[in-house]
């Protein structure tokens, strides 16, 4: 029971509250800018205010995925 739960609670809290608290308001953000009518230092400066917050939390949701997998195989292996 307390593997399942852990497993919950950590994909929940590690997985999937960023994603709707960082990652998706960053994804939406990138798709309102017109990337056809931005010049060369626009566009490196929308990158750089995008890519490293977003790889920092996709990474991140990685580990805290796995943890969560790495959790229901344990308890599989219990069953």
């Amino acid at each position: 029971r307390w593997l399942l739960l852990g497993a919950a609670v950590m994909y929940l809290v590690g997985v999937q509250l960023p994603t709707i608290v960082v990652n998706i308001p960053l994804n939406n953000g990138l798709q309102r800018l017109e990337l056809d009518g931005l010049d060369e230092v626009a566009l490196r400066d929308a990158r750089g205010g995008f890519e490293s917050r977003w790889t920092r939390w996709n990474a991140i949701r990685t580990v805290f995925a796995c943890l969560a997998s790495a959790l229901l195989m344990a308890l599989l292996l219990r069953i």
